[in-house]
């Protein structure tokens, strides 16, 4: 990260040093992190038209060891009158903070205080190719850093965003933070993402998350829960209200977890995105579902994914997907839906009048499968993304699909990767 220089420090008598920032941050009691530097600057570096600075932005920064930029807020700016620096100061100390850790647990130890003002906690390790070349520090807060950090989040009355993942909290840092998170009243956004939770950590959140009014976002994806946690969380879904996205992909839910789920989706009237990818909930976990989709009438994207899903489940999903008139994306890829599943869809497609993006990658269909949606894509009048990646479609099923895309007048992307259509397939697609 870039080091940051203070064009205030050099200025004339009246503005503010290094020094004053300090203090005022000190008075404010923004953040209890063990720092270098607290600076109000302009940014970019000032100019002075008739006496009056003038800059795109007033910033407050927070620097720590090594001169790196912990914190950054910012507001649009003008002219600046030296007078009026330390004013714009306590002004800005108020405004709403957003935060990016990446300093690693022990940096949670010296955390006194994160103040009323903040908004958005950011301390997840999201692998990246940053990351995995060493070039990005990770957190790997463990349940030790989460006990550290429940401390403080008690006075985040303001809190938001939260963002733990791929933190390893494991069962006990989840219990560790369900302890707190009845207290972040306003709290509409948890990811808890990569965090080897299983079902007693999910039991635990559970116990309080009827009590966060707010959550409109919450992901568990990529942990250990089976069908006892997802029993536990359905028990209290009908009560947040305000729920729009729900990730449980990569756990182990199973059929049982998806028929616990099944019973309460009805209650969640502004449910708009469900992601259920990878949990092995098979051809019954997706009757169970079918059977209250049709009452989700604000669900928009529905993932499901690498499920064990195959004719059978494909059958039952096109008797309801009619009724989800909202639906806008369908993810089905790598189940085993084979040429008759994929048949049984192609009957409904054309009801899903706002359907704008399928994924039907790897499915176990061939030129059949192919002749199937050709028939019915014409009338899909919305579809944007259709994706038959890694099927075996063929020459013969590549012409019949070339056929019908003149019809398809919304449609901007089409993947026929690894379908074996060859140099003739991919002529008839070209005329």
């Amino acid at each position: 990260m870039r080091r940051f220089q203070d064009p205030l420090r050099e200025s004339s008598k009246g503005a503010h040093t290094l020094e004053d920032s300090e203090k005022e941050g000190a008075k404010c009691n923004l953040l209890g992190f063990p720092i270098t530097a607290l600076l109000v600057r302009l940014w970019p570096s000032e100019r002075v038209v008739m006496g009056l600075r003038v800059c795109h932005q007033f910033r407050l920064e927070l620097a720590g060891p090594g001169g790196n930029i912990l914190l950054v807020k910012k507001r649009a700016a003008g002219c600046v009158s030296e007078e009026t620096l330390s004013t714009d100061f306590l002004r800005l100390s108020n405004h709403k903070v957003v935060l990016k850790w990446r300093g690693g647990s022990a940096g949670l130890t010296c955390m006194a205080s994160l103040g009323t003002a903040l908004t958005h906690l950011d301390l997840s390790t999201h692998d990246s190719i940053s990351e995995s070349r060493g070039l990005v520090p990770r957190n790997l807060l463990g349940a030790g850093g989460v006990e550290r950090l429940a401390g403080v989040l008690k006075e985040c009355k303001a809190l938001a965003h939260l963002d733990l993942s791929d933190n390893y909290i494991g069962d006990a840092g989840a219990g560790l933070l369900a302890g707190v998170l009845g207290e972040c009243m306003v709290l509409a956004h948890l990811d808890l993402c990569g965090n080897q939770m299983a079902d007693s950590g999910a039991g635990q959140l559970a116990g309080v998350l009827g009590e966060c009014r707010a959550l409109a976002h919450l992901d568990l994806s990529r942990n250990y829960i089976g069908g006892e946690g997802a029993g536990r969380l359905a028990g209290v879904l009908g009560e947040c209200k305000a729920l729009t996205r729900l990730g449980l992909r990569e756990n182990n839910i199973g059929a049982e977890g998806a028929g616990q789920l099944a019973g309460v989706l009805e209650e969640c009237s502004v449910l708009a995105h469900l992601d259920l990818s990878r949990n092995g909930i098979g051809d019954a976990g997706v009757g169970l579902l079918a059977g209250v989709l049709g009452e989700c009438k604000a669900l928009a994207y529905l993932r499901f994914s690498e499920n064990h899903i195959g004719a059978e489940g494909a059958g039952q999903l096109a008797g309801v997907l009619g009724k989800c008139r909202a639906l806008i994306g369908l993810d089905l890829s790598r189940n085993h839906i084979g040429e008759e599943g994929v048949g049984l869809l192609a009957e409904i497609l054309k009801e899903c009048s706002v359907l704008a993006l399928l994924g039907l990658s790897c499915i176990g269909i061939g030129h059949d499968g192919a002749e199937s949606l050709a028939v019915v894509l014409g009338e899909c009048k919305a579809l944007a993304h259709l994706d038959l990646s890694r099927n075996h479609i063929g020459a013969a099923g590549a012409g019949r699909l070339a056929g019908v895309l003149g019809e398809c007048r919304a449609l901007a992307h089409l993947d026929l990767s690894q379908t074996g259509i060859g140099a003739e397939g991919a002529g008839q697609l070209a005329g």
